[in-house]
């Protein structure tokens, strides 16, 4: 019998479960992040699907310009990611 006021280990997961999910990570990955002290934040489903888009842009353009200017966006499309997901 559960004493009044106490939560059980399957509300705990539970309720991790739904953190985790809203951050974008598997509980392993959020329960990890949070025991070493590292933001859990979300990677906003809008700025993903931006970086995206420019990611089809850019392998649309990569037939009718130059390889070494589709290299650099894609580079810099690649640290931008980087860069929002690290947080």
């Amino acid at each position: 019998m559960e004493r009044s006021g106490s939560t059980s280990l399957t509300e705990k997961t539970g309720a991790g479960n739904v953190r985790a999910k809203q951050c974008g990570l598997s509980l392993s990955g959020y329960l990890r992040r949070v025991g070493v002290g590292k933001s859990t934040a979300a990677f906003p489903y809008q700025r993903f699907h931006a970086l995206y888009q420019r990611s089809a842009v850019y392998a649309i353009n990569s037939d009718s310009q130059p390889l070494e200017p589709t290299v650099a966006q894609l580079d810099e499309l690649s640290g931008q990611i980087l860069s929002d997901y690290a947080g």
